[in-house]
């Protein structure tokens, strides 16, 4: 991705499971998935 952040980036457009809105990749307990690009 070129250090780019995209929609993909977080969501799966394709995730089958519709209770996993908003689509998230994974979970954002703690902010956990933002800080896999952001550091405190």
């Amino acid at each position: 991705m070129d250090n780019k952040v995209e929609c993909v980036s977080c969501h799966d457009p394709h995730d089958p499971d519709p209770q996993r809105k908003p689509f998230l990749r994974v979970s954002n307990a703690g902010s956990a998935l933002c800080y896999t690009c952001h550091d405190k």
